[in-house]
Formats: C-alpha cells, sequence, structure tokens
C-alpha cells in the first residue's frame, strides 16, 4: 500500500536548457560569498522511531531557483542537486557546502530521506522508494521515506527549516492472547506480511506513484506488537 504527497510547479528558466545546470557567475577560483551558504534545519512530522531524526541520519537537498518573481519546476533547472546532508551532534551538515544562486532570488527548497546516489531522477519530478523486507531493525528507520518542500526561500543568515512528511505508510499489527495461548507463547510469535509491494516511484509534483513493483514479504519491528512500513 502506497499514499501520495504532492505538489504543482511548471515553467523554465530563463537562457538555460531543461536539466542543464548553471555555472556560478563570476567564474574562475572565486569561492562564493559565505552569506551565500546554505545551511539547513530538517524536523519531522511523524516518525517510526521517536518522532525526530538522529545523528546518521543522511537527506538530499536540491535547489530550484524561480525566474521573475515565479516558482519554476523540479524537472527543469536546479541550481544544487543532490546535496547530501549528515546529522551529527544534532545538526545537519553538508558534506560539501551549496551556495543560494545570489541574495535575491527566492528559492524552492526540495528535500528527502534516506539520502541515495540518485536523488529526485534528471528532468523530471520522480523519486525511486523502497522499504527494507527486514524491517526489525536499522530496517524500519531506512524504509521511513519521507519528502520536505519549503518554498520562497532567501539568503537570510539562518538554517532554512524543513518538516518532512511520509509518502508511504505505516501498519501496525498488535497481538493478544486467547484461549489456548499464553503470554508466553506469543511472545515467540514471529508475523509476517505477505505479498507486500516494496519499491515504487513516486512524483513529487502531482503525487502519483508509477512502477509499483517487488512483490516480497516483510518482516515488521518488534514482536507482540509489530510495525511495519509499507
Amino acid at each position: 500500500l502506497f499514499l501520495g504527497w504532492g505538489r504543482h510547479a511548471c515553467g523554465l528558466c530563463r537562457g538555460v536548457a531543461p536539466g542543464v545546470f548553471r555555472p556560478r557567475e563570476g567564474g574562475g577560483n572565486e569561492a562564493p560569498d559565505a552569506d551565500l551558504s546554505i545551511r539547513i534545519a530538517p524536523d519531522v512530522q511523524t516518525r517510526v522511531t521517536d518522532g525526530a531524526f538522529e545523528d546518521g541520519d543522511a537527506v538530499g537537498l536540491t535547489v530550484v531557483p524561480w525566474r521573475d518573481g515565479k516558482e519554476q519546476s523540479l524537472e527543469n533547472v536546479r541550481w544544487e542537486d543532490n546535496v547530501k546532508f549528515v546529522r551529527k551532534d544534532g545538526v545537519f551538515a553538508a558534506v560539501s557546502t551549496p551556495y543560494f544562486i545570489d541574495a535575491a532570488t527566492k528559492n524552492t527548497f526540495y528535500a528527502y530521506y534516506p539520502y541515495n546516489q540518485t536523488g529526485f531522477r534528471k528532468n523530471s519530478s520522480l523519486l525511486d522508494v523502497a522499504v527494507k523486507t527486514d524491517q526489525r531493525g536499522a530496517g524500519a528507520s531506512a524504509s521511513d521515506c519521507l519528502i520536505a518542500v519549503s518554498r520562497e526561500v532567501v539568503p537570510g543568515g539562518n538554517p532554512v527549516p524543513l518538516v518532512f512528511h511520509h509518502v508511504l505508510s505505516q501498519i501496525t499489527i498488535c497481538l493478544k492472547a486467547g484461549a489456548g495461548i499464553t503470554l508466553d507463547e506469543l511472545e515467540q510469535a514471529a508475523v509476517t506480511l505477505k505479498n507486500f509491494r516494496t519499491e515504487a516511484v513516486c512524483d513529487v509534483e502531482s503525487g502519483a506513484f508509477s512502477d509499483i513493483a517487488r512483490v516480497d514479504d516483510i518482516f515488521p519491528a518488534g514482536r507482540s506488537c509489530g510495525r511495519a512500513i509499507c
């Protein structure tokens, strides 16, 4: 079972072909103004583990500049693309520092968790999502697919707030002792979710899912009361 999330945006950036990355103005070896560096402050609406991000978690960030005061599509020009931020000591830091295009242009920030090498597919608004078949340990957190969008972002000196939301569903299964079943026996019970879809492609513009594939069994976290992302 997949649940969707989405928004709508359209348009092109002036003078740049779709999917092409614009070089920073000025060129040369001079570093961009430090005031234009991008920092983020991710938060999460809900989470399978304690409702918050943890140290070691990594998110991907893509930045799309606006044109003439109008929001542009994720499918076209990306100023920064799939920048990796890792949480350490409660703060998300970029592996390689990203920058705003300038001090005045508005931007839309698209972010997702967990980070992968591809991020949002090139020339599209598609994101590959998947859940682990074994969610009894770290697999639960790794299946917690989240997306965040922040609009009208301009440099301000402070980290940009990003509130992440689920794009998938969580199922909770609770077992209760009954006739002929003791609590000790119940504690040893193993729950398996049979024939669930574990991979799909999410269009973050429309909220639609496609290429829903790979039927597999899922082993949820917990024992007598288990949880699974699917």
